[in-house]
């Protein structure tokens, strides 16, 4: 409000190579566009004496960023609708007001933490921040993990992401640096698709992750969301008709864990209905029940990448206190577990609660036989390096130990499901690829605390869950074995499992797809094309019993209308499989 800014005639959009006629820029009510952050002619990293020379706002005639009409896509809550690029009026470019530290409410940056130059030094934002870091040196950032950035959008026109990082802390992007003989280049992230309408985190849009740059120290990055890609050599300016740029000063540095450890209860409520108190070996190590432990390597892990907690749950692993969980770290909210199937659980207020994720399918039923891919999986990665090795355990009996063994019958069920299953090097993929054993379910219902493992050294047969290993990561999961969902591990009878003829078929918009199930049930439905890749899925969920319909509208998973052909409907249930053909005309 009340501020003057400069009249933009037309500007030439330097970095994505498109003429824009911007609107004029007089306005006072503060909807003027949206600037970037970073330092433009000021000084840019203290330490050095280096000026940045990013093109943010200060030169109207030449290199700067500006979006135009800011609607449609943004990062974080709303638009900055900022006038005055960081802290001065666009072109005088006074730094810093604390946009890089979103302190308005308006920037999407999720992790790690910003930073700030406060009187010719850098410091923490002001607010509750322990400074977190990107990456080390040389090291592959992991979206998800290691760095995310909140995104909304609506389906107003095309939409891109591109991320720059001024890894050698010259003041500039664009350029490429090297670590050893590998490239590394400053434009991490160049034209990401954002689909029509996505709201959400960007690491779950699948970009791919990035080697980190060879100097330690801070750095400044630039997030950009456009409606126009941009160049191979993109230096961080342009003119957009809309979408959002946000600056932010990060940190390259030594990780602050160097160790990961479980997340089951040690000397605390890890059964409520039987007020029973888990003894598992998570990390109490100068305790009672021993602990796990794995030196963070960043060879092998389960998801997106190694948690590195240097805490186990919530609580201290190396320090004498007690364990007090939990910090949802059994609910993989922190976008670094692999867990994809089935549902997992946690305990809250001394109940156990379900972890607020989209699958919802129990494990089940009770003696029945558990398949790798279709009831229970993991996402497992060895990165490089030596072969490793995946365990499981499930405390079948709850007693709070793993290790011992229940049966069903004359059938013995072991806790120690999964012994030392290799995994080769370069894998990186859901570990049904591999296709471990089967295993069968113990004899009770509720919940059981298991444990899954990857590690260099193979633990044997009799394994209760503790030890120390070079790498890899643990993870631990409160799971559910139900009988009221139990059609999972029930067979059919003939003509109970009914795939009904889609209406129309042929169609030109829409079909409509119905099929009928004898009982509550998991059931997956989903399209592909004639050559056997999946089109879109349906759904992957629990459906009641009975009758159910559903429509298909001719579009793949990210909207947008699939080309005449010949589809096909693929519906699974309890080990059972429907097909039927579409032919979909225009």
């Amino acid at each position: 409000m009340g501020k003057q800014l400069w009249v933009l005639a037309v500007g030439f959009c330097l970095g994505a190579g498109i003429m824009f006629e911007p609107a004029l820029a007089g306005s006072t009510t503060g909807d003027t566009g949206d600037w970037g952050d970073a330092p433009d002619g000021v000084l840019a990293y203290p330490a050095s004496g280096v000026a940045g020379q990013f093109p943010t706002c200060s030169d109207p005639l030449g290199k700067y960023v500006w979006h135009a009409a800011v609607v449609g896509v943004y990062f974080g809550q709303q638009v900055d609708y900022e006038s005055d690029g960081n802290g001065g009026i666009c072109p005088s470019f006074t730094p810093h007001n604390f946009d890089e530290c979103f302190r308005d409410n308006d920037a999407g940056l999720l992790f790690p933490e910003p930073f700030t130059i406060l009187g010719d030094s850098i410091g923490l934002c002001p607010a509750d921040t322990q400074g977190q870091a990107v990456q080390d040196t040389c090291k592959m950032a992991i979206w998800g993990v290691d760095i995310d950035i909140d995104l909304a959008r609506s389906a107003y026109g095309e939409a891109y992401v591109s991320v720059l990082f001024d890894w050698n802390q010259d003041g500039v992007w664009g350029d490429t640096v090297h670590c050893g003989t590998t490239s590394v280049p400053e434009l991490v992230l160049r034209n990401l698709y954002v689909p029509p309408s996505y709201s959400g985190p960007l690491s779950v849009l699948g970009p791919p992750n990035f080697r980190v740059g060879p100097k330690r120290g801070y750095v400044w990055a630039r997030f950009t969301v456009s409606p126009s890609p941009v160049l191979a050599n993109w230096d961080g300016s342009g003119v957009f008709e809309s979408g959002e740029t946000e600056d932010y000063l990060l940190l390259i540095a030594e990780p602050s864990f160097l160790y990961d450890y479980g997340d089951a209860p040690e000397g605390e409520l890890a059964y409520p209905s039987l007020g029973r108190e888990g003894q598992f070996p998570t990390c109490m190590h100068i305790g009672r029940y021993g602990f796990i432990q794995h030196a963070v390597s960043g060879v092998a892990w389960f998801g997106g990448g190694v948690d590195g907690e240097a805490d186990g749950n919530a609580g201290y692993c190396q320090q004498p206190v007690p364990f007090p969980p939990y910090d949802l770290d059994e609910c993989f909210k922190d976008g670094d577990a692999g867990l994809i199937r089935p549902a997992a659980y946690t305990i809250a207020g001394g109940n156990v609660v379900r972890c607020n994720d989209n699958y919802n399918r129990p494990l089940g039923p009770p003696c029945g036989h558990v398949e790798w891919g279709r009831d229970i999986d993991v996402y497992a990665t060895n990165n490089s390096g030596p072969e490793m090795y995946v365990n499981l355990l499930v405390d079948w009996n709850r007693d709070g130990v793993w290790g011992g063994q229940d049966s069903c019958g004359a059938i013995p069920v072991p806790e120690h499901v999964l012994v030392d299953f290799l995994v080769p090097p370069g894998f990186n993929q859901p570990l049904s690829a591999l296709n471990p054993p089967s295993f069968v379910i113990g004899p009770d219902t509720g919940y059981f605390w298991t444990r899954f493992t990857i590690c260099s050294t193979p633990v044997g047969a009799d394994w209760n869950g503790e030890g120390q290993f070079e790498d890899g990561e643990t993870e631990d999961y409160l799971l559910w074995v139900s009988e009221s969902f139990a059609g999972a591990g029930r067979g059919y009878e003939p003509g109970q499992f009914k795939l009904g003829t889609s209406n129309p078929n042929p169609f030109t918009g829409k079909t409509s797809i119905s099929f009928e199930i004898p009982y509550d049930q998991w059931v997956r439905l989903a399209v592909y094309d004639a050559l056997g890749r999946q089109v879109k899925l349906l759904f992957d969920t629990v459906k009641l019993a009975g009758k159910h319909e559903i429509v298909w509208d001719g579009t793949d998973a990210w909207g947008h209308q699939v080309t005449p052909g010949i589809y096909f409907l693929r519906l699974e249930s309890a080990g059972y499989t429907r097909t039927q053909r579409l032919v979909l005309i225009r």
